[in-house]
């Protein structure tokens, strides 16, 4: 379950992303419960929601994209030329695609891994916060858990995303106090997936 929202889902078919959706909220649902709410409870902006999972793909998929487009373009191109052609044309591709990962595209790679894609998507979740309660808090400490409930519904699709590759992401409550009160950048992000991730054995 979930596997696929490393992958660049949202250009597929519609229905991967309403799947997508229902199974992303029956983990909130079950997190909301978690920390003593009840399912009435939660709240999910679709429109942040499929935000964050708009700028993620974006973020993690962009190069990959282009560089698929730009090896069918050139790909059609070079049929009618002479060999030495083509391998200008090979080179002017690398060149552009070179000058792509110094571009400033957040992930300058067509296969990159599982605790970067993780830490993108963890990011604009923890930026959009598409998760809510909806019931005001009675006292202070429900009005805690009520702010950790956006970063503890996002660490917990991080955690089943990553068990599907066999690895172990142990989140714990400094990193949510971090996510809700201190929302670090994309690179932090990294580091703290990085630091939480035990990678599966071989």
């Amino acid at each position: 379950m979930l596997r696929h929202l490393l992958t660049d889902f949202i250009e597929q078919d519609r229905a991967i992303l309403e799947k997508t959706m229902k199974e992303v909220l029956a983990i909130a649902t079950e997190c909301a419960i978690a920390l003593g709410f009840k399912k009435d409870d939660v709240g999910v902006s679709a429109f942040n929601l499929y935000s964050a999972f708009e700028r993620y793909t974006r973020d993690s998929f962009g190069y990959q994209r282009i560089a698929s487009f730009a090896d069918s373009r050139f790909g059609s191109l070079s049929g009618n030329f002479t060999e030495q052609q083509k391998n200008e044309l090979e080179e002017l591709k690398n060149d552009l695609l070179n000058e792509l990962k110094g571009s400033g595209m957040r992930i300058p790679s067509s296969d990159p891994y599982a605790h970067r894609r993780c830490a993108l998507l963890l990011h604009h979740l923890n930026v959009l916060k598409p998760f809510h309660i909806r019931l005001v808090a009675r006292d202070d400490f429900e009005a805690e858990r009520k702010a950790f409930y956006n970063a503890f519904v996002s660490v917990c699709l991080m955690k089943v995303i990553l068990a599907t590759f066999g690895a172990t992401f142990r989140p714990h409550l400094s990193m949510l106090r971090t996510l809700t009160y201190h929302p670090p950048s994309r690179s932090a992000t990294e580091e703290i997936m990085r630091n939480a991730i035990t990678p599966p054995k071989v």
